[in-house]
């Protein structure tokens, strides 16, 4: 009886181990649930550190060979059936964004920002789908928000460069700190910058390993422009990035100092207080800096 018990308390200390914090449907207070691919992930995760290990940092990826192909495809496959589940695509929301483009992150992005994610030592496998989890809540109460405020234009919900837009990040940061704490959340939310960075840059790439390569650029320019500002600069040229930075930035800030708050509440809060940005008119030389000041955190 005794060795019973001390097997079913084993069983019931791993079962708590594997469930991931996540947020309910409109809130931010942490629940727990189960994710039907959690083992998966893990064994997805020893893959993706040994392709990244063997092929992309030890060798010339002009030699991989047809093993090396057949597994990083393997890779692919099993990153897809991941992210399905992760991005929660069954949202009703997700057919309104979809087919005006909403929200719509580029194939090569998707995959660089999950590489980065199992490749990151301080994100545990639940941290990441904590991450998806409050993205995909930020994701639909931003379409809402959207909708609310009636920003349409010829007949097509606009939820991007503007207020919703900054609802939308702001949250995710929000939602997110207050699950698994700003420092892991910045860790996600820059991955996410980086990897829109990276597939432009790899988009017309030949290479048969085109996603394990951009995702090892991305780690490596984030180590660089941490440490300059002007490769931060060279590295992001486009005026939507840097209100992301910002705003991913204010949302983390709020979470630390205004965390009793809900996501919509602290939002409201900042917006008054003039701490969001909510157009690229307000994108100057000045929040450049700023939006480098947010990322290399020394602000």
């Amino acid at each position: 009886m005794k060795k019973i018990a001390i097997f079913l308390i084993t069983i019931m200390l791993f079962s708590i181990s594997i469930v991931p914090v996540s947020f309910a449907k409109n809130s931010d207070k942490p629940e727990k649930i189960k994710l039907k691919h959690s083992k998966d992930m893990s064994d997805l995760r020893g893959k993706v550190k040994k392709i990244h290990k063997d092929v992309v940092v030890n060798k010339d990826p002009k030699q991989y060979s047809q093993e090396e192909e057949t597994q990083m495809k393997e890779i692919i496959e099993d990153l897809e059936i991941l992210l399905l589940e992760l991005e929660d695509r069954s949202s009703p929301l997700f057919k309104i964004q979809k087919a005006s483009a909403e929200y719509t992150t580029p194939e090569l992005a998707r995959y660089t920002e999950i590489i980065m994610d199992l490749l990151e030592p301080n994100l545990t496998n639940e941290d990441i789908i904590a991450g998806f989890d409050a993205s995909n809540i930020a994701r639909d109460d931003a379409v809402q928000y959207a909708k609310d405020h009636n920003y349409y234009s010829n007949g097509t919900l606009i939820t991007w460069d503007n207020e919703a837009d900054a609802f939308r990040h702001f949250s995710w940061n929000y939602i997110l700190s207050n699950g698994i704490g700003t420092s892991k959340t910045k860790i996600i939310t820059d991955n996410h910058e980086f990897s829109y960075a990276a597939a432009k840059i790899y988009q017309n790439s030949n290479s048969s390993n085109i996603i394990f390569e951009a995702a090892e650029f991305a780690l490596q320019a984030k180590i660089g422009c941490s440490q300059s500002e002007s490769a931060f600069l060279n590295m992001f040229t486009d005026k939507p990035t840097f209100m992301d930075f910002i705003n991913n930035g204010r949302g983390r800030y709020y979470a630390k100092t205004y965390s009793s708050l809900g996501h919509h509440e602290a939002f409201a809060k900042a917006l008054r207080e003039g701490m969001t940005i909510i157009s690229l008119n307000q994108i100057d030389s000045i929040q450049k800096s700023v939006a480098y000041s947010i990322y290399s955190g020394s602000l």
